[in-house]
C-alpha cells in the first residue's frame, strides 16, 4: 500500500527533532552572549529599576498625603546642575537624616522593596536581554532594540494563558528563561504586528512605553552604574524614611505643597554657590510657616523636606522617575475592563497561528517569506493527503483482522 509515505513521514519528523536538538543549544548562548551592556550591568540596572519603582509608588501616596506635586518639583530641580562634589556632601546628609529617623526600616536593600517591584524589574530586564539577541540574531531586519524589548515583553508575559494580570501569581513574571519551550524568544513579524495592534488600543500603553524607554536609557545608566545605584538607594532610603514619620509630619509637610517658596531658596542658595550643609542651615532659619507647629516635628519637615530635595536632585534617579511612576503604577488586572479582557482574548486566538511560524524560524534560523508560507502550506496539504491514506490503508488492516477472526 502506502508504507512508503508513511517511512517518508518518520523521517521527515526525526529530521526536524534532530535539527531542534542540535539549534536549541546554540540559541541559548547566541541569547545569552549578546547584550549592549555586561551582565554585571544588567544586574545592576534590574535593582536600580526596582528600588526606582518603589519609590515611585511612595511618592505617589506622598503627593495625595501632602498636596506636593513631586514630579513637578522634580522637573524644576533637574534645571540645576549639582557638581559630584556637591552631591557627595548632600548624600551624606541624606544618609543622616535617613539613620536618625528610619524607626526600625532596613536601609539600602533591594530585599526591602515591595516583592512586585523586583519581579517587575526581573520582567523588564529579561525583555530587554532577548531583545538585544533578537536584533544581534537578525541584523538584516533592523529591528529596534528598544521596540523589540516592548514586543519581548508582551511575548514572555502577556501572551500567555498565566499572565501575573491575571493570576496574580510572580512567578508569572520571573520564569521568563522557561518561556522559552514556547518560543517565546522567537517572536516573528507577525507577533510584532499583532502586539503593535493590542498595545494600540490596550489600556498599558504607558507600561510598554516604559518598558521602550527602560531600554533606550540602559546605556546611559551603564556609564555610571554603581554611583547611579548607590545614590538611588539613598534617595530610596530617604523617602522610606519621610513616608514612615508619622501622619502629623506628613500633614505639616503640605504646608510646602506649592514648592514655590523652597524652590526660590534653592535657586538663591546656588546662585551664591551654597553647599548642602549651609542651605540646610539656611532652611532651619527659614521656618516661618512652621510657627504653629511643635518644635520636634517642626525640625522633622525641615529635615523631610530638604532632604526629598536633595533625593529630587539625584543624578539619574531623577531622570528615571517617569520610568518608574509607569511601572509601578500600573492596573495589574486586565480583567478589570471587559474591552481590555477581550483585546487580550483577541490576541490569544492567534497565538498556535503565530506559533508554527515560531517553529519555522526556531527550526532554519531566519524568517518565514512570503515564499517559505506557499511552500509549507503545499507541504501540509501534500501531509494531509499522505495522512489520508494512511487512515484508508489502517482501516483496510482493521477490516481484515476483524474478517480473519470471524
Amino acid at each position: 500500500m502506502k508504507k512508503n509515505s508513511i517511512v517518508k513521514i518518520m523521517m521527515r519528523c526525526l529530521a526536524m527533532l534532530l535539527v531542534i536538538t542540535i539549534t536549541f543549544p546554540q540559541l541559548t548562548i547566541f541569547a545569552n552572549g549578546n547584550t549592549r551592556v555586561n551582565q554585571s550591568a544588567m544586574d545592576q540596572y534590574q535593582e536600580f529599576l526596582a528600588l526606582t519603582m518603589h519609590t515611585s509608588s511612595m511618592l505617589h501616596e506622598l503627593e495625595s498625603l501632602t498636596g506636593i506635586n513631586v514630579y513637578e518639583a522634580a522637573l524644576a530641580l533637574s534645571s540645576l546642575n549639582v557638581s559630584q562634589e556637591w552631591m557627595d556632601e548632600a548624600v551624606v546628609l541624606m544618609n543622616e537624616f535617613a539613620n536618625e529617623n528610619n524607626n526600625g526600616i532596613q536601609q539600602h536593600s533591594i530585599h526591602n522593596t515591595v516583592e512586585r517591584y523586583v519581579s517587575m524589574s526581573r520582567a523588564v530586564t529579561h525583555s530587554i536581554s532577548v531583545a538585544n539577541a533578537s536584533v544581534a540574531r537578525f541584523p538584516h531586519l533592523n529591528l529596534c532594540p528598544d521596540q523589540e524589548a516592548s514586543f519581548m515583553f508582551i511575548s514572555h508575559f502577556v501572551d500567555r494563558p498565566d499572565p501575573f494580570w491575571l493570576t496574580g501569581e510572580y512567578n508569572a513574571l520571573l520564569d521568563g528563561h522557561d518561556r522559552r519551550r514556547f518560543l517565546a524568544h522567537q517572536i516573528t513579524s507577525e507577533d510584532r504586528r499583532i502586539y503593535s495592534l493590542y498595545m494600540q488600543y490596550s489600556s498599558m500603553l504607558s507600561v510598554y512605553q516604559a518598558v521602550v524607554n527602560a531600554s533606550a536609557s540602559i546605556i546611559q545608566f551603564a556609564f555610571n552604574a554603581q554611583t547611579i545605584l548607590n545614590t538611588t538607594k539613598v534617595a530610596h532610603s530617604v523617602i522610606e524614611t519621610i513616608m514612615s514619620t508619622g501622619d502629623n509630619v506628613l500633614q505639616y509637610m503640605s504646608i510646602y505643597r506649592n514648592f514655590a517658596f523652597l524652590f526660590q531658596l534653592f535657586q538663591d542658595g546656588f546662585i551664591n554657590d551654597l553647599t548642602p550643609n549651609q542651605l540646610a542651615h539656611l532652611f532651619s532659619y527659614n521656618q516661618n510657616m512652621l510657627n504653629d507647629i511643635p518644635r520636634d516635628a517642626a525640625r522633622l519637615v525641615v529635615a523631610s523636606t530638604l532632604s526629598l530635595i536633595f533625593a529630587l536632585l539625584v543624578p539619574g534617579f531623577n531622570n528615571f522617575l517617569g520610568i518608574g511612576i509607569s511601572l509601578a503604577l500600573l492596573s495589574f488586572n486586565i480583567a478589570a475592563s471587559f474591552i481590555q479582557y477581550a483585546l487580550w482574548v483577541s490576541m490569544r486566538v492567534t497565538f498556535n497561528g503565530r506559533h508554527a511560524i515560531r517553529m519555522w524560524q526556531d527550526l532554519f534560523n531566519t524568517p518565514m517569506s512570503i515564499e517559505d508560507i506557499d511552500i509549507l502550506s503545499f507541504c501540509i496539504e501534500q501531509f494531509k493527503f499522505e495522512l489520508q491514506d494512511y487512515r484508508i490503508y489502517n482501516q483496510a488492516i482493521f477490516n481484515d483482522l476483524i474478517l480473519t477472526t470471524n
